[in-house]
């Protein structure tokens, strides 16, 4: 703490706990970030560490945050104590209001920050493949919020509170296979689902009940040809790797994406 207050002259050390609890925010928050860092809307120079506060939402995501920032698990400890003594604060990471939503306009002016290795790629192919997609096919990937997946993960909370933006994944078939029509697969995403797909069209695949990992969660929003579905943090994931998105359910009204 000593170090990083004499150095301060120099370089501002900063720190900033991910919230990595939550997929939307620990996806769009921090992209947003290293999409003003490309920009240099910080007013002066910054050794920025980040460390997990508690358990990622998905870990195939955590490890390309991990890779691509400096990251310190004894930052956590560090970032406690200089808190303590006066001036603490100017070495937080001060993420502006909306952090989580593009509203300047920054992800068409920034390239896309997370990439896979070559040994990530080779098994989203073979996945793929596994999942009966062919290599080079184009696939489209659509959703629905139900609320299972808090019932699930967060007992204690109130599942119902969001539920005005939940749906029928059936009422998605239809749509599911017109595409398929038009010659591209579509798949089903999502965690923990009330119930399965059911469809008879082997194109439509129901990767949310059959194959859901953590990987293909980011692997699939990253390569789709576009993605549709309800508004959840969920959907913050496409938007970071810059594939088109269609938004349904978007309540309430301040909500709706306007880049």
């Amino acid at each position: 703490v000593l170090l990083i207050r004499v150095l301060n002259p120099l370089v501002l050390i900063r720190f900033y706990s991910f919230s990595s609890e939550v997929i939307g925010i620990f996806a769009s928050v921090t992209e947003l970030y290293l999409c003003r860092r490309d920009l240099n809307l910080d007013s002066r120079r910054t050794f920025d560490i980040f460390y997990h506060n508690r358990e990622p939402s998905n870990l195939q995501l955590k490890k390309m945050w991990d890779r691509k920032l400096r990251v310190w698990g004894l930052a956590r400890q560090v970032d406690a104590l200089n808190r303590t003594f006066p001036g603490g604060n100017r070495h937080i990471i001060q993420m502006p209001e909306f952090a989580d939503r593009d509203i300047s306009g920054l992800l068409p002016r920034t390239p896309v920050h997370l990439s896979f290795t070559s040994d990530e790629e080779h098994l989203g192919r073979e996945e793929l493949l596994a999942m009966g997609v062919p290599e080079g096919t184009h696939f489209v990937c659509f959703y629905s919020r139900d609320s299972k997946y808090k019932e699930v993960m967060n007992p204690e909370s109130d599942s119902n509170i969001y539920s005005q933006r939940d749906s029928n994944i059936h009422n998605h078939v239809s749509a599911a296979e017109e595409m398929t029509r038009r010659g591209y697969y579509a798949i089903r995403l999502g965690a923990i689902v009330k119930e399965p797909l059911q469809t008879t069209n082997p194109m439509v695949i129901d990767y949310a009940t059959n194959y859901r990992s953590d990987f293909m969660d980011i692997y699939l929003c990253a390569k789709c040809y576009f993605c549709i579905g309800d508004e959840t943090g969920f959907n913050r994931v496409p938007s970071i790797f810059r594939r088109p998105l269609a938004n349904l359910n978007v309540i309430p009204i301040d909500q709706v994406h306007t880049q």
